[in-house]
């Protein structure tokens, strides 16, 4: 039987830092990753053109971050490939999934033999030094240089999904959650993670925000999607101050053991309920 195809598909915007070590990750079990370059003015178009896995597109919003157009392409995009993929990955350009010395392929075929339908990994905000920097593209990969952090529940969405089982998803705002049709059953396994590189460093992330929120919609702006982006730099740098003397190594400890496998995955919802930092 052939292995699972997987395609992987983000929007990104000015990801000239981060996409390097993101196509380098999904490159190694992807077969095709689709970029969706939200008008950025850096090298993003440049690095997604190069790479031989990646297909870059542009996405024109009219210069605005807009949260419902962002939601457009992960509820939609993946069905252009049916027939083609088995599976799909919708993340933001800052977050790899990673499967604890599992081989992604392998978890897939094990989903289709059970007749799963959807992975959601326990998520994870990732964290640097707050004058940290990220090693050079083409070094070991970053989810092996870089692995502190702190549990953050609402990154353990379900983002990674069969293409021939589920019909359709309505993802709500941020793509934390989402109603998937058929309704589907879920893998959920301890040594699958998300995680978010969301602070990369106390400056970089400051003038990420500044921008980001020069490029919020109305629409955003009302609903307060995005709302993060505009919080005043005095609380963006205690929350780092925070989250750096939270962070620890985030990398699954658990037994890898079958015998213990079930009793894992079935006491994983409850775990992730009370907040339980995995």
């Amino acid at each position: 039987m052939a292995a699972p195809r997987i395609h992987v598909y983000t929007v990104c915007w000015n990801e000239e830092r981060m996409l390097p070590f993101f196509l380098d990750h999904y490159a190694r079990f992807a077969e095709r990753i689709v970029v969706f370059d939200n008008g950025s003015t850096d090298r993003t178009a440049e690095i997604a053109r190069a790479h031989p896995r990646c297909e870059w597109r542009p996405y024109d919003t009219g210069g605005e971050l807009d949260e419902r157009n962002l939601l457009r392409v992960k509820n939609e995009a993946w069905k252009e490939h049916r027939g083609e993929s088995d599976w799909a990955i919708a993340v933001d350009a800052d977050e790899l999934v990673t499967f604890g010395g599992l081989d992604p392929l392998a978890v897939a075929a094990a989903c289709d033999a059970r007749g799963l339908s959807v992975v959601q990994p326990i998520g994870y905000n990732i964290v640097l030094d707050a004058a940290g920097a990220l090693p050079e593209p083409g070094g070991p990969p970053l989810v092996e240089a870089h692995h502190l952090g702190v549990h953050k529940k609402k990154y353990s969405k379900p983002c990674m999904w069969s293409t021939r089982r589920v019909e359709s998803i309505a993802f709500g705002p941020g793509a934390h959650d989402g109603v998937f049709v058929p309704r589907p059953r879920t893998h959920r396994d301890l040594r699958i993670r998300l995680y978010h590189y969301r602070y990369l460093g106390l400056g970089p992330m400051l003038a990420r925000h500044r921008l980001y929120a020069a490029r919020l919609s109305q629409t955003n702006k009302e609903k307060r999607f995005g709302y993060e982006y505009t919080r005043p730099e005095a609380r963006i740098r205690a929350e780092y101050e925070a989250v750096e003397r939270r962070r620890r190594d985030v990398r699954p400890t658990v037994a890898c053991a079958p015998v213990v496998g079930f009793l894992l995955r079935g006491a994983y919802s409850s775990l992730t309920r009370i907040g339980l930092r995995l």
